[in-house]
Formats: structure tokens, C-alpha cells, sequence
């Protein structure tokens, strides 16, 4: 989610947001690492055992013929004279929470709903009577309703061209639009007579002309630390309908097996062709942060404190820092860089098929004291076609990953394969020379050998939207070695089937969700036993009139075994 002071956003994609509802629930990760959801799950990994109950945002399944506003006049895309111009629009349609009465008409941003004669369904305007002058060119009609609460309940624009001298259309002027916005603020906390200063700050800016659009937003904070990852964030945009070029913290969508959810800081920008698009990310997902020094000692003394830490168990590093002196610190966080980029083929409307590629290495060099720096590489696949409408969905991605979890002895030699690898010396060396082009090679990578799936992950989803009735079948492999930078949520060593079956009777206002989901671990077989988890879910909701409440009553059940009985477990303790 990308987080501006104390808003987190995230854009759902729309192959997701199926009627009646979406599912979602929040996961946060504090410092330490522990995980903690809302709503609350019972399992300290909510990845692995999601919460019983779920967060549900509705979705209005909305067509032409459900629109509660109808432009009469003039036709939206029409071309009019000034002298024949009429507003008109049909609230026939309108929800019965609808204050008709209130009914707001904007003219290209103006208010002109004093001017408005509403009478039964039928809103009117008569620039004319109005004594509005209306210049020949393109022009916007916006209509809002309110509920009875004064709250905006829909809103919908239209575009018309007023001809000029002779009936002739006339080329539109570029207009300069803006909208920026600053806040500030100072908050003073104590707590147990700890007092503590929150200064914030956030600027936004976005302003269009012509075919441009240009974003802007920053946010600044007193949290800024140098030994903490960056609390500030800005972020800058520049777009044509066909290319959009930003740099700043942005949280780059490619699929979600390869980059989702992460924030990268650098440039983001896509090409939109339609037949073709290409997507890039390019930029650093972690700062550098080198070592705090904890303590010091003379240069005689190495010996001892070298012996202490052993006995301890724990080693930090050293540093000379003077002829005399010596320093011992704590491990830092490396740099890490992050270039992704995915070219891709159809605008995804009614087929599309793309390539992912994502390098992610850390920076060695840095910082002067860490360890066990990282690199990752990963190849993707997705494709997605529909069809009847949109009513038949197939989709699919799938991506292999190289990790290395150190880096720092470089790649190893053939000496060293053939006097530790004996009787894999051979496919190990294939293995790196075909990998060391893209990564390091060496004992720390996965894969060593190409002969398990252990680093690759797919899934395969075909969704059908017929008679009312949302149903969607999921076939998901995550192999246990799988690992991205980009997508640092996801659930591994896990295959299996999700089922998914949502409809809606009694004209929308009752609606049945039911769905199954049968996993199985151990996906390598590394593991001594084999644990299945068959989830299950089932709610019916009743939503009547907006004057009575809605009624929702639901039923799941969790379950996990592994086959191993009271009795095994007990001889392997």
C-alpha cells in the first residue's frame, strides 16, 4: 500500500473487483517482524491462516440500464448550435433516497443549478433564460445527486461541442488547469512523562493541459531518521494518454508473483500502444544504513573481546580505527537496487500477454560493516483472454526465481565444484553458467540444480459470469524456494485449487458466496510429512430497502493435518 502521512492507499486491479463484494483484510508488520491483521486472525501468520472473518467492500454490478442519471440533451458527443442548446436529464431512474429537489448541474466546473427547473423526473437548463453566454468549443455537463443525509450518492459527466459561425466546430484553446493543496501539522504525545514532538507535512499538486497531466505530492515528517529507511516521500509525474513518466516513492503493479506491494524509490514510467505497452521500474526498494559503533577497545584487547563474543555465540563486526583503537558495531542494511520491466502485447481488454523480468542485487559496497548481502532474479510470464463480453475469463502467470542469500565470496570455480559437488559437478557447472550471466553463483544460491521446481511459482484462473452468478477456479503452485524482491507477501511451498461461487437473487438484494480451498505443503518433498488445509466459507447476506438494515449471517471452517499420528509424533519428539 502506498503510504502519504497517515493515509495508506492501494488500487485494487479490475479483473478483481467481481459483485457483490470483495474480500480483503490488513496485515501489518512491525519492527520486530511479527505480523498482526485486522480484523484479528488467530494465527501469528495471517498469510498462512487468514482471519475467520474479512473486511467486504461492496461492488454494484452497474449497467447502462441501472443508470439513475440520463442525459436527454443535449446527446453526450454531440455537436449543437448556442441557439438550439438545451441541458435537460432524466432522474426517472433516480433511487427513491434521492432528494430530486437537490439535484446539483455544473457547466464546465460552474454551478448553475440555480438556474435549473426541475419538475417530477426531469431536470432543465436554458443557458439563454440563465443569461449565459456560451462560447463555441468543447464543453463538460457534470450532475450530482443527494440522499436525504446530504451525502453524494452518483455523479455523472458528458462532453458536447458548440458550433460556431456557419455551423463550423471550433479548435478547442488550451486551458491551464490546477488544483495543489498544503497541509501542516504539530502534534506534542507524552506518555509516561516522555514527551515527544510529530511535525508533518503534505503537498499535493496535479494540473492538466491539452492532452498532459501533471501529478505532484510530497510528505515530510519529523520521523526522518538517518539509521531508519527513508519516512519522507515524494513522488513526480508527467502523463500523455499513451506514456506516463514518474520518479519519487511509487509503488510499481506488474503481476503479483514478480512486483506488487513494494516501494521502490526511482523512476516508474509506462508506454501504452494498445498492440504494444512496455512498464519499467528502475530504482533502490531499501536505503543504505552502515553499522552503529557499540563500543570501543584498544588494539591489545582484540584477543579477549574476539574470545567473549565466540563463547556468546555472536560475532559482530570490527573495525580498526585508529593505530591504537579498535570498534566493535552492529550490522548495517546494504542499498539494494531493483530494475524491472515487462513488455507486453494486446491492451488487456480483451487478451493480453507480457514478460516480466525483475533484477534485484544489494549494494556491497555500500556500507562499511554488514552481512550476507543479497541478489535475486526473476523471469515472468502472464497472459489473460476473455471472451462473450467479458463473460469468460481465463488467466494465467508464472515465474521462475534464482535467490542467493550471500553474495559476498563472488562465484565459485570449477576447482571448487569438482572437490565439493562430486557427483553433481556436472549439472551444478551448467547450472552456473548458464545463472552467473543474471546472478552469483555460488553454495548460497537456489536453484543449485535444475532437476525440482523448488523456485518456481504459477497459477492458472478461469472465471465465468453468467445469470447473475460470479464463479472462479484458481489451480495455484508455490514452489518452497521461490522468492522475489518485488513480492515480499507471498505464501510458498503451497499448491492447490481455490473455488470460488458468489450469486445474487431476489433482485440484488440477497446474495449467496460460498468457496473451498484445498492446499497442500511439502511442494519439494523436503519435508517428513505432508499438511492439507481445507478452508471453507459460506455467508448469505439480505440487503433491503436503504430504511432497514442489512442481515448477514455466515458459516467457515478451517482444518489442517498432516497424517502423522498422536503416536508418531510423540516417538519423534
Amino acid at each position: 500500500m502506498s503510504i502519504l502521512g497517515n493515509t495508506a492507499t492501494a488500487t485494487i486491479p479490475p479483473q478483481d473487483v467481481l459483485p457483490p463484494f470483495v474480500e480483503c483484510y490488513i496485515v501489518l508488520q512491525n519492527r520486530s517482524g511479527s505480523l498482526e491483521s485486522y480484523p484479528l486472525s488467530e494465527s501469528a501468520d495471517p498469510f498462512e491462516t487468514p482471519p475467520g472473518k474479512t473486511l467486504q467492500i461492496t461492488v454494484n454490478a452497474e449497467t447502462e440500464s441501472d443508470a439513475q442519471i440520463v442525459f436527454l440533451s443535449p446527446e453526450p458527443g454531440s455537436r449543437v448550435t448556442s441557439d438550439d442548446l438545451l441541458v435537460s436529464v432524466s432522474l426517472f431512474r433516480a433511487d427513491s433516497v434521492v432528494v430530486k429537489r437537490a439535484t446539483q448541474v455544473l457547466l464546465d466546473g460552474a454551478d448553475i443549478s440555480e438556474t435549473a427547473v426541475v419538475t417530477e423526473d426531469i431536470a432543465v437548463v436554458s443557458p439563454d433564460n440563465a443569461g449565459i453566454t456560451i462560447r463555441p468549443g468543447l464543453h463538460r455537463v457534470t450532475v450530482r445527486l443527494f440522499n436525504r443525509e446530504g451525502n453524494l450518492h452518483r455523479t455523472a459527466s458528458m462532453t458536447f461541442t458548440v458550433l460556431g459561425a456557419g455551423g463550423l466546430p471550433v479548435e478547442p484553446t488550451s486551458i491551464w488547469r490546477y488544483n495543489t493543496s498544503v497541509q501542516l501539522e504539530s502534534r506534542h504525545e507524552e506518555v509516561s512523562a516522555i514527551g515527544t514532538w510529530y511535525n508533518r507535512g503534505n503537498f499535493s499538486f496535479n494540473g492538466s493541459v491539452d492532452d498532459w497531466r501533471f501529478n505532484a505530492n510530497a510528505f515530510i515528517t519529523s520521523d526522518e531518521k538517518s539509521d531508519r529507511q527513508p519516512q519522507n516521500r515524494y513522488f513526480a509525474s508527467a502523463e500523455l494518454p499513451w506514456l506516463r513518466l514518474g520518479y519519487g516513492d511509487a509503488y510499481p503493479s506488474f503481476p503479483n508473483l514478480v512486483l506488487s506491494g513494494k516501494r521502490v524509490r526511482g523512476l516508474v514510467s509506462a508506454m501504452k500502444l494498445g498492440w504494444i505497452n512496455v512498464d519499467l521500474s528502475l530504482g533502490k526498494t531499501t536505503r543504505a544504513i552502515d553499522g552503529r559503533r557499540l563500543s570501543t577497545f584498544s588494539a591489545d584487547s582484540f584477543s579477549v573481546e574476539y574470545r567473549r563474543d565466540s563463547l556468546a555465540g555472536h560475532i559482530p563486526p570490527y573495525g580498526q580505527i585508529n593505530d591504537s583503537t579498535w570498534g566493535k558495531f552492529s550490522y548495517g542494511t546494504y542499498a539494494q537496487d531493483l530494475f524491472a520491466v515487462r513488455p507486453s502485447f494486446g491492451s488487456g481488454e480483451y487478451w493480453q500477454f507480457g514478460l516480466t523480468w525483475l533484477k534485484a542485487k544489494d549494494d556491497v559496497s555500500s556500507i562499511t560493516h554488514g552481512i550476507r548481502p543479497q541478489e535475486n532474479f526473476v523471469l515472468g510470464s502472464d497472459f489473460v483472454a476473455r471472451f462473450d463480453e467479458k463473460r469468460i475469463e481465463l488467466a494465467g502467470q508464472a515465474a521462475f526465481s534464482a535467490f542467493n542469500s550471500d553474495i559476498s565470496s563472488g562465484d565459485f570455480t570449477d576447482a571448487y565444484v569438482d572437490s565439493v559437488y562430486v557427483k553433481d559437478a556436472k549439472r551444478i557447472k551448467q547450472t552456473r553458467d548458464i545463472l552467473s550471466r543474471v546472478i552469483t553463483v555460488n553454495d548460497n544460491l537456489r536453484p543449485l540444480k535444475f532437476d525440482k521446481f523448488s523456485t518456481l511459482a504459477y497459477d492458472v484462473a478461469l472465471a465465468l459470469n453468467y445469470f447473475s452468478n460470479v464463479f472462479k477456479f484458481t489451480y495455484l503452485f508455490r514452489g518452497s524456494d521461490y522468492n522475489s524482491f518485488g513480492q515480499t507477501f507471498i505464501r510458498k511451498d503451497i499448491q492447490g485449487i481455490n473455488i470460488t461461487d458468489r450469486v445474487r437473487l431476489a433482485e440484488n438484494r440477497v446474495f449467496a458466496t460460498a468457496s473451498l480451498e484445498l492446499l497442500k505443503d511439502n511442494t519439494s518433498k523436503s519435508k517428513i510429512a505432508t499438511t492439507s488445509f481445507t478452508n471453507f466459507n459460506l455467508s448469505i447476506g439480505y440487503y433491503p430497502a436503504p430504511l432497514y438494515p442489512n442481515v448477514t449471517a455466515g458459516f467457515s471452517r478451517y482444518g489442517s493435518t498432516n497424517g502423522i499420528s498422536l503416536l508418531a509424533r510423540d516417538s519423534l519428539s
